[in-house]
C-alpha cells in the first residue's frame, strides 16, 4: 500500500488498482496557505468566504477541508454517466471516506498534458484545479478529473459546458 500525502484535504492511499481517499488535513500546507494569503494581500477577501469573524471563519474552513470527499461523492452520484470524472466506486461513512479505481496520474512532462493545458488556457481557464497536472490522470486509456471536491470546480464543470468537451477530447 502507498500513501500519497500531496493534497491539504485528503490522505490518498493507493492498494492495487484502488485509491482510498480519506478526509485530513495537511497543517503544514494549511498554514502555507495562509502565509501566502497573508503576504499576497488577499487573506482576507479569501476568510471572509467562511464567515465575518476570523475564529469562525478558520472553523468553516476546517470543516469545508474535511468534507472534500462527501461533495466528490455527491457530485457524482449526479453526474455518474460524465465520461471526465474518474468514477467513485464506493463510499463508506455518508460519502467521507470514497474509493476510486485508481489512473495514472499525468505530469507536467507527459504530452497528453500539454495537450489538455494547452486547450485550457486556450479558453482562458486559470483555475487552479484545472491547470494542475496531479488532479487529472489516464483512466481507461481517456483522460478524466480525478480531484472534483471544490465547490468553485464543481461550478466551473457544472456552469462552463466547455471544460468536459476540453476533458473528454485530449
Amino acid at each position: 500500500m502507498k500513501i500519497v500525502t500531496q493534497g491539504l484535504s485528503r490522505l490518498v492511499f493507493i492498494h492495487g488498482d484502488y485509491a482510498i481517499k480519506i478526509p485530513w488535513i495537511n497543517f503544514v500546507k494549511l498554514i502555507e496557505c495562509f502565509l501566502r494569503y497573508e503576504k499576497e494581500g488577499v487573506f482576507n477577501k479569501k476568510a471572509k468566504r467562511y464567515g465575518e469573524n476570523r475564529i469562525l471563519a478558520l472553523f468553516n474552513y476546517i470543516y469545508y477541508i474535511l468534507s472534500s470527499n462527501r461533495r466528490e461523492y455527491l457530485y457524482y452520484k449526479k453526474h455518474q454517466n460524465e465520461k471526465h470524472l474518474v468514477p467513485i466506486i464506493r463510499a463508506f461513512l455518508f460519502g467521507l471516506i470514497i474509493i476510486q479505481p485508481k489512473g495514472k496520474v499525468l505530469s507536467h512532462s507527459h504530452i497528453r498534458w500539454k495537450n489538455l493545458l494547452g486547450k485550457i488556457t486556450e479558453k482562458g481557464i486559470k483555475h487552479v484545479d484545472l491547470v494542475k497536472p496531479e488532479n487529472f490522470c489516464e483512466f481507461n486509456d481517456d483522460i478524466r478529473l480525478l480531484d472534483y471536491a471544490g465547490t468553485e470546480t464543481q461550478y466551473m464543470l457544472d456552469f462552463d459546458y466547455e471544460i468536459p468537451i476540453i476533458i473528454r477530447t485530449s
